[in-house]
């Protein structure tokens, strides 16, 4: 099932350059539509829904 949700920052809170890093990181495997702001995936892909997940609790884990 695709599962989808968009990416809200708080540039009061995290860097520009932190933000960068993320949405790159997420386009690079190919779930982040810039046009949208809106990740999307195939959450039956668990390798790639732990990738997100990781990817995700980086920004909770340092902010």
């Amino acid at each position: 099932m695709i599962q989808s949700f968009k990416m809200v920052f708080d540039a009061n809170r995290i860097s520009t350059q932190k933000i960068r890093e993320i949405i790159e990181e997420l386009t690079e495997l190919g779930v982040y539509d810039s046009k949208t702001g809106m990740v999307s995936y195939d959450n039956d892909d668990k390798v790639l829904e732990q990738k997100i997940i990781a990817i995700l609790d980086n920004i909770v884990q340092n902010h």
